[in-house]
């Protein structure tokens, strides 16, 4: 590595973070950031801030207690914060899991960029979420993923996705649109997408790739939704 890439990256890892969220912020700066890096150890900044340095050791959000209903998550039960753009800053955090982060009643819009796996409940009992983006998603580990939800119309789903579990997609009825960015249908069971309970149908559309339209209405677990499976470029007229 060059001297100069070596000087870029010390002075970018001492850099201060310029947040979105304030609640986030603070929660974030009171445990592992300001001048000692708290409960990260001895890792320098600045009092009252978090540093790219110090953000890059988190990777890990939920509460100490696995299998609680979600207490003592670090982000969790929440109702100031509005907005979760900041967690792009936590470069290694690359996991949400069994009820890590969940009960953020006016969240309405969230992008989680850096999580390639979720678990059981993401975001439970965040009733204002209209849409949920995860654009590195591989895999869905868990059972009963995005459940429950009574605002959520946009569900974003990246390339890379290769599983998804019984009831990933579950008890969301106001769904208008769930757009699947992967070439090939990511491996699943029957009963992985029903945001709909029978008897009464859902009236959204499964957003695809145009080449991969007529490959997932042809493969089991997706076929049963037919027509409704569409080419990505209507969507994104």
């Amino acid at each position: 590595m060059s001297f100069f890439r070596r000087k870029l990256m010390m002075r970018w890892a001492t850099e201060v973070i310029h947040f979105h969220d304030d609640e986030v912020k603070r929660i974030l700066v009171e445990k592992y950031g300001g001048s000692t890096g708290g409960e990260l150890g001895r890792i320098p900044g600045y009092t009252g801030e978090l540093t790219h340095k110090q953000a890059a050791q988190i990777t890990y959000i939920g509460p100490k207690i696995t299998g609680s209903t979600g207490e003592g998550g670090l982000l969790s039960f929440n109702d100031k914060i509005v907005s979760l753009e900041d967690l792009k800053y936590l470069k290694n955090l690359t996991e949400i899991g069994f009820l890590n982060l969940v009960r953020l009643p006016n969240l309405e819009r969230v992008n989680l960029k850096n999580i390639e796996y979720v678990g059981y409940n993401l975001l439970a009992y965040c009733h204002k979420l209209k849409e949920i983006a995860l654009p590195n998603l591989r895999e869905i580990k868990e059972r009963e993923c995005v459940v429950s939800l009574q605002s959520i119309e946009t569900i974003d789903i990246g390339p890379s996705v290769q599983r998804f579990q019984w009831l990933s997609f579950f008890r969301i009825p106001t769904l208008k649109r769930f757009i699947l960015r992967a070439k090939t249908p990511p491996q699943t069971v029957a009963g992985w997408f029903g945001p709909t309970e029978y008897p009464e149908p859902w009236k959204g559309k499964i957003y695809v790739p145009d080449e991969s339209v007529e490959l997932y209405r042809s493969t089991e677990h997706y076929s049963n939704f037919g027509e409704q499976i569409r080419p990505l470029s209507e969507y994104e007229q």
